[in-house]
């Protein structure tokens, strides 16, 4: 997963420079997810509705144009968990206020806050214009990450509402901005975000030039988990590209790098999946029920019930292979189990009981 700041509320997240950190995971060869996640850690204690009713109340007394503004952040910062709506319609009201007094840099902060709720309720179209309006708004002396990070979260949008060209178009233009500012971190990430566009967009050896580009410079900035995530990723591009060399040898500098550090379960055992699998395609079946079954294993020390639904899957196609059908059929059991109780319909289907 690539890096990102921690805001314990929207209020330091309207102070901070990195307003909406888009975050791409590339979980392994066979689930591909593009998230956008927002590294806010909301506080949300069971006096907030009073909170809410008594900053309202306050809201309803003030005069202060300015001090109404901030009143609407705080109460929209209540209503993050509880009702989004809410939160929308109070950070719009404060948005309103501050374009009466010119104040374009918050402004744009607050409309790209409210875009990523659109983005967090489906609703891709309302969070677009949201960020044209910020967009709108910058001149050639906004910050030049700033810029970029807009234009990276339209790219984002576009994306997700399946339309890679425009996705593309917007991200190119991102880079522009990124890579002037000349903030390396900044410029590793987004260069893996780019690489994880054209992999969705089934443009492997396109993905594996910027994943190469964002690798290298995650290990210039010693960022030891970016860069296994990077590895993996260019692992993956090569088992699309059916050069399984190439991805085994990728997946096991990403391993080495996921087991020194220690703390990372699921990403180590995403990478153990990844070579089981890798062999199994080779038809190396000891190898891949090695890796396969460590694999299992992590997945469930790590308690991500769909990875576990998925490798006992794996491994009921490989016991098959190996004519050992009693297992095959544990496996494929606990798979199916697993999809029925938590509505993995794509895995109901690839069960094939």
């Amino acid at each position: 997963m690539y890096p990102n700041k921690e805001c314990n509320s929207i209020m330091q997240l309207l102070k901070s420079k990195a307003t909406m950190n888009t975050i791409w995971i590339l979980s392994g060869l066979r689930l591909l997810s593009l998230l956008i996640v927002f590294s806010l850690h909301p506080f949300l204690s069971f006096s907030s509705t009073s909170k809410i009713d008594s900053l309202s109340n306050i809201l309803s007394r003030e005069k202060n144009p300015l001090e109404r503004s901030n009143l609407h952040i705080e109460i929209a910062n209540y209503y993050w968990t509880i009702n989004k709506d809410s939160s929308i319609t109070h950070l719009n009201s404060a948005n309103k206020i501050l374009s009466e007094f010119g104040n374009k840099e918050k402004q744009i902060e607050i409309l790209q806050l409210i875009s990523s709720f659109y983005v967090d309720l489906g609703s891709y179209d309302q969070a677009l214009e949201t960020l044209y309006q910020a967009n709108e708004l910058t001149t050639e002396n906004t910050d030049l990450l700033v810029r970029g990070k807009i234009l990276g979260n339209i790219a984002n949008c576009f994306s997700l509402k399946n339309n890679k060209r425009r996705a593309i178009e917007y991200y190119k233009e991102a880079l522009v901005f990124i890579e002037s500012s000349g903030s390396e971190a900044d410029i590793a990430v987004f260069w893996g975000r780019f690489g994880n566009l054209y992999y969705i967009n089934e443009s492997y050896n396109e993905a594996i030039e910027y994943y190469v580009k964002a690798q290298k410079l995650f290990n210039k900035q010693q960022r030891v988990q970016a860069e296994a995530t990077s590895l993996m990723n260019i692992g993956n591009c090569y088992k699309q590209l059916n050069v399984q060399d190439s991805a085994l040898y990728y997946y096991h500098r990403s391993l080495k790098i996921f087991k020194d550090i220690g703390s990372h379960l699921f990403n180590e055992a995403q990478c153990l999946a990844n070579i089981g699998n890798t062999h199994f395609i080779k038809r190396n079946f000891n190898e891949a029920q090695k890796y396969l079954l460590s694999a299992d294993s992590l997945f469930s020390k790590s308690g991500n019930v769909y990875s576990i639904a998925l490798v006992n899957r794996d491994l009921a196609y490989l016991y098959l292979e190996l004519n050992k059908l009693k297992e095959a059929k544990r496996r494929i059991d606990k798979c199916f189990s697993i999809a029925q109780e938590y509505g993995y319909d794509y895995l109901i289907m690839t069960c094939n009981r």
